[in-house]
């Protein structure tokens, strides 16, 4: 599993053998995926809940706020109509 380039602003809950995991980018990574480029705005303090490393980076305020377009890619486009909270927004184009 890859996960690459992304944006997130809410939770991923995971439950494996009975045990919920929490995190802002993935739930479980006991696979040890690779997680890169991935940024999220949350209320908890991990990117991955549970497993592998952990190289999400939390963006808690406007002093850490990376270009995120430039970052994401093609993939995501500018929030014009402010509905994701003004944060970047998938680009169906």
């Amino acid at each position: 599993m890859c996960i690459t380039n992304c944006c997130n602003n809410s939770n991923i809950n995971a439950t494996c053998n009975n045990t919920l995991a929490v995190g802002a980018i993935l739930g479980n990574n006991n696979n040890n995926g690779l997680v890169d480029g991935c940024y999220y705005i949350s209320n908890i303090e991990q990117g991955i809940g549970q497993g592998g490393n952990d190289t999400a980076i939390k963006v808690d305020d406007e002093n850490n706020m990376p270009d995120l377009l430039l970052i994401l890619g093609n993939g995501f486009k500018k929030d014009t109509n402010n509905i994701n909270n003004g944060y970047p927004i998938l680009n169906w184009e």
